[in-house]
């Protein structure tokens, strides 16, 4: 039992740190963004992702996807997307996701995911807390989620979601 003492709670023990060599090495000024960007300057055809339509399985080029970033890039700007706001994507994975996540990074704003089996109160504290002023939705079930998370909020800064009408 001499041990014992030492192993119990206050004791400090001595940890140890383990790291692997990087695979890979991006400059400093490197982002998401220019993963992109190099996808599309190297191998611009290259399927990226495939997307599910009423046909079946599309698949979906670099440049595609790069086109349809810049646009909703630019849409999230139009409408008044400053840089460092932050953007709420509730969403199951898929390329819709992908597309707002890119575009969100593209127009200078943070994602801010959401998982979509979250509870409208992990919905509003995850809203307020990330001072999040936009939010995506997949479908319309989400969003009614959504709404119910901004109303029954007693945080004002979920106040800047824009509520549906």
């Amino acid at each position: 039992m001499a041990g014992g003492a030492e192993a119990g709670a206050g004791a400090h023990e001595a940890r140890a740190e383990a790291s692997t060599p990087l695979l890979a090495s991006l400059p400093p000024e490197a982002n998401v963004t220019s993963l992109l960007e190099d996808r599309v300057a190297a191998t611009p055809g290259a399927e990226l992702f495939s997307r599910r339509t009423e046909a079946g399985w599309e698949p979906v080029s670099a440049a595609e996807f790069h086109a349809d970033v810049v646009a909703l890039a630019r849409g999230l700007i139009a409408s008044g997307l400053d840089v460092g706001d932050r953007v709420a994507i509730v969403s199951a994975s898929s390329y819709g996701w992908a597309l707002v996540d890119f575009a969100i990074w593209y127009a200078g704003g943070v994602p801010v995911p959401v998982y979509e089996t979250s509870s409208p109160s992990q919905i509003a504290y995850i809203l307020a807390d990330s001072g999040v002023r936009r939010v995506f939705v997949e479908n319309s079930h989400l969003a009614l989620t959504v709404q119910e998370a901004i109303s029954s909020s007693p945080s004002s800064a979920t106040r800047g979601c824009p509520s549906r009408s």
